[in-house]
């Protein structure tokens, strides 16, 4: 049994088949990419994982969880996390506090924890933003504005407001 399983997915949208009989099975720890043209359901695919649309027929779980039904920022407690084809952050904002406002989704205890041991929630925020920075080689740029920043760079902030959230499904 794998972490994320697909078993006869179907999608339509009117006339048109995007998904036909999708079967996927991924193991914990494995890299898999889902590739294909324009037009072949790969975001149709991905969006049935993170709940933003729901298959005529098939399943989806997630680390034993049907993924059908509900909601999308369930799907993100459950530790599906993702990187969208056109970016998503607060432009305005520097990059450490883009990274910082998905920690606050973050699903285990932790925080709990660390509140326990009299460190705020912030602070543990703030420590694990700047490690996401450092993971994706964006320290540097913590205090730049996201607007001010290079199509790439903007990428690599993304996939840091991602890991942040510590996926079971990590984007890749």
């Amino acid at each position: 049994m794998g972490i994320l399983e697909v078993s006869n997915v179907n999608k339509r949208f009117g006339g048109l088949q995007a998904l036909d009989d999708v079967n996927l099975n991924v193991e914990e720890g494995t890299v898999h990419a889902i590739i294909g043209p324009n037009g072949a359901g790969k975001s149709t695919l991905l969006n049935c994982f993170i709940g933003k649309l729901v298959p005529d027929t098939g399943t989806v779980t997630f680390d034993g969880h049907s993924l059908l039904g509900i909601k999308a920022h369930e799907i993100n407690q459950l530790g599906v996390s993702r990187v969208f084809q056109h970016q998503k952050f607060f432009l305005n904002l520097m990059f450490l506090k883009n990274v910082m406002i998905p920690c606050f989704a973050k699903r285990d205890g932790a925080f709990e924890l660390n509140a326990l041991r009299g460190i705020s929630k912030e602070v543990d925020i703030k420590e694990n933003a700047e490690q996401m920075l450092i993971d994706v080689d964006m320290i540097d740029k913590r205090n730049d504005h996201s607007a001010s920043l290079s199509r790439g760079d903007k990428r690599r902030l993304e996939m840091a407001m991602c890991l942040a959230q510590d996926p079971k499904l990590p984007p890749a």
